[in-house]
């Protein structure tokens, strides 16, 4: 029999899935926003997150708080990286209403 190590996280671990999106984008003539793809344990990490690693500058309104933020799901990755993250963006692009 071998030694086998199963890593999980715990269950006050669990990360979410968050769009968080900045009605807008400088220096775009069209309608486009910028949105990010944050993992995060709730929805005010994910926003924490955005506001310390994010540039202000990609936003119109130069604002450090978003216009709206989503939930989309649980993060169910295997990442060994468990803390809060920006996973894509900025993208620019129409955001939900």
């Amino acid at each position: 029999m071998t030694d086998t190590k199963i890593f999980q996280r715990k269950p006050t671990d669990d990360m979410s899935l968050y769009e968080v999106i900045f009605w807008g984008a400088s220096g775009r003539g069209d309608d486009a926003d910028t949105i990010y793809l944050v993992r995060a344990t709730d929805f005010r990490s994910a926003i924490e997150e955005v506001a310390t690693n994010a540039s202000p500058k990609h936003h119109r309104c130069q604002r450090l708080v978003p216009h709206v933020v989503y939930e989309l799901g649980s993060d169910q990755s295997s990442s060994a990286d468990d803390g809060p993250r920006i996973l894509r963006g900025p993208c620019f692009q129409s955001a939900y209403n």
